[in-house]
């Protein structure tokens, strides 16, 4: 994950770029987006998705990219957004690919959560192969000692009744 300063040089680094190279008309071309520093194919993918309403692949994130594993859309050798953007596109059909990225965003911030997903609000749980099958781990209780804290604050030994 990037941090707030990285972001912010990619941000300045971006724009010099596209000032110089381009003089400040963004590139509409993937190859030539993609070379750029700090932007990965789903930012990509987003962009000119709405900027030029072109799409040329869908943007997965990591809401996308939990999901589709959750639905079983992806091998379980799927293991990074990229992965999982490749694994979709081979199967979903091209006039969907606009669409999922705000569907399951949306549901994986709201309802398919990463930890303690909210499968009774769901309204494709019914279909989902893991819904109700995660939930809050815990590890079993350890049996605690009883202590006599009186008897260790006063100093003396008392029977225990």
């Amino acid at each position: 994950q990037m941090c707030i300063r990285d972001r912010a040089k990619y941000i300045k680094a971006v724009t010099d770029r596209i000032m110089v190279d381009h003089k400040g008309v963004v590139p509409s071309d993937y190859n030539t987006l993609v070379a750029m520093p700090g932007l990965g194919p789903k930012m990509i993918h987003l962009f000119m998705q709405c900027a030029d309403g072109v799409v040329t692949g869908i943007g997965v994130d990591t809401h996308v990219h939990r999901i589709a594993r959750r639905f079983n859309w992806t091998p379980p050798t799927t293991n990074t957004p990229e992965a999982t953007r490749v694994a979709l596109e081979a199967w979903l059909p091209k006039d969907k690919w606009a669409e999922i990225n705000e569907l399951l965003v949306g549901l994986g911030q709201t309802i398919c959560r990463p930890v303690n997903p909210n499968c009774g609000e769901c309204a494709v749980s019914n279909i989902c192969p893991n819904a109700f099958k995660e939930g809050p781990k815990r590890s079993p209780k350890k049996a605690v000692p009883v202590v006599d804290i009186e008897a260790i604050v006063l100093g003396t030994k008392r029977a225990r009744k």
